[in-house]
């Protein structure tokens, strides 16, 4: 009986996390996120969210950066000397959804011109 239960929260939990991935990720703010990343490649965290540059602006990144990290999406560094310094940059899976979202952006424009 407690076997079931626990099994019970743990799917529920498992399907709470994903609907709000899936939710984070259909919002513009993350994949603006993305796209940008893939045109700069590695950037320093504070000139890539500069003045709002991308069209992402800090307290935006803020929101969506543990999603995409936990998605492993995106990877940080750290620098361990002055002025240190956080670079961000895809990781070979971000690369891979930037790739399906463009592919998918082509597919919907195609359709539209049919």
């Amino acid at each position: 009986m407690h076997e079931l239960v626990y099994e019970e929260s743990r799917d529920k939990k498992e399907e709470d996390e994903l609907e709000m991935m899936l939710r984070t990720f259909l919002s513009p703010a993350p994949v603006n996120i993305l796209r940008e990343l893939s045109k700069k490649g590695k950037v320093v965290k504070s000139e890539f969210l500069e003045k709002g540059k991308t069209g992402v602006y800090w307290p935006t990144y803020s929101r969506y950066e543990e999603a995409l990290l936990k998605a492993g999406l995106i990877k940080i560094e750290k620098e361990d000397t002055f002025p240190f310094r956080q670079t961000i940059e895809l990781t070979e899976k971000g690369k891979r959804v930037v790739e399906l979202l463009n592919e998918i952006e082509r597919l919907i424009m195609t359709e539209e011109n049919h």
